[in-house]
């Protein structure tokens, strides 16, 4: 009771996009259950957000010289964009940039971002998803390479990482850095296609991923000469927005979208599979938006779930939980089940 509660008590009024209950439908007919678009100039506190959070660690050198120290005051929105920073080497740490979904459900789909990457060298730029260093899909741009992307795909043995990844370094016909380009990888089953403006460059049909987690943006580097070499000044990586279309793993997601969908069905709606390929990449669709946790939490098609209080703490499913949190859910739960036998 306590995780429904949650759903409820943190919702925030906002304009209700019809349609989708049954999920939306991709440039290759697949179905995905449900979405996550978030235009960055709609994020609103990306310090405190329901969607995403600003990652805070240090990680080792790997092959480079340097640490990388990953700080949420390197990420900031700026013109209408999520802005990822690495900066010079400080002593024997560079540092480094890095945003994530809260979600940690997101399953197979197809993952979209439009970012313009840097014209210096000196830093690696990712799209990922990002289970452990056993399983990810990538998209990198290295930027020692300037007209050079790395695609790939990994499910290892963790006992063993020679032969377990599936990938391609794909040298680009057309200008990669200093313009925005939409970088997409489709997650099937059985294999990971990668694009660039929709156009497909590689299809890697083994070492893939099968769990569930997060997606993942970063900007960062260690001073590996191979890689991300070392930067000489301060490198911004621009992200427009991120769109994914994806099959949720958790039960509540999976049980209420049943639910939504048969109800959509029943009431004799047209418009219940949304088109990804129309779908709007400047409208946030969220954790305030989205579709299914407002249905489980009014029961009723096309309305928002009822605002009633200012919390902007996200719920379980959405990545963090606090004992404050967790309080306010249940004194709004009374009042809502108050107002409700009025």
């Amino acid at each position: 009771m306590r995780f429904i509660t949650s759903l409820f008590v943190l919702s925030i009024a906002s304009s209700v996009k019809a349609g989708c209950e049954c999920g939306f439908r991709d440039e290759k007919g697949m179905l995905w259950m449900d979405g996550l678009v978030l235009p960055s100039d709609k994020l609103g506190d990306i310090n405190n957000n329901n969607d995403i959070f600003l990652n805070d660690y240090v990680h080792s050198r790997g092959h480079g010289n340097y640490t990388y120290s990953v700080q949420p005051g390197n990420v900031y929105t700026e013109n209408g964009d999520l802005v990822l920073k690495v900066a010079p080497p400080v002593g024997t740490t560079i540092g480094s940039a890095q945003a994530s979904s809260r979600r940690k459900d997101l399953f197979y789909g197809t993952y979209r971002s439009e970012i313009l990457m840097p014209p210096q060298e000196g830093s690696c730029v990712g799209f990922f998803h990002y289970y452990n260093d056993t399983e990810e899909v990538d998209i990198e741009y290295i930027g020692q390479n300037k007209d050079m992307l790395y695609f790939s795909s990994k499910r290892t043995n963790p006992q063993d990482f020679s032969t377990d990844i599936d990938y391609l370094n794909a040298v680009m016909k057309t200008p990669v850095a200093n313009v925005y380009r939409d970088y997409r990888f489709d997650w099937t089953k059985d294999k990971v296609d990668f694009f660039v403006d929709d156009k497909l460059y590689y299809s890697a049909t083994s070492s893939v991923p099968s769990t569930p987690a997060r997606f993942m943006l970063m900007n960062w580097g260690n001073g590996d000469k191979n890689w991300s070499d070392l930067p000489k000044e301060n490198i911004y990586a621009k992200v427009r927005n991120v769109r994914v279309f994806f099959n949720s793993t958790h039960p509540y997601i999976i049980s209420n979208y049943d639910k939504v969908c048969t109800a959509a069905r029943e009431a004799g709606k047209t418009d219940t599979v949304c088109s990804i390929a129309s779908f709007s990449k400047t409208e946030k669709y969220g954790f305030e938006e989205n579709v299914i946790r407002r249905f489980a939490v009014t029961g009723k098609l096309d309305t928002a779930a009822p605002s009633g209080t200012t919390s902007s703490a996200p719920s379980s499913l959405w990545g963090r939980e606090s004992s404050t949190s967790r309080t306010l859910w249940s004194i709004v739960l009374v009042v809502f089940v108050l107002i409700q036998s009025l």
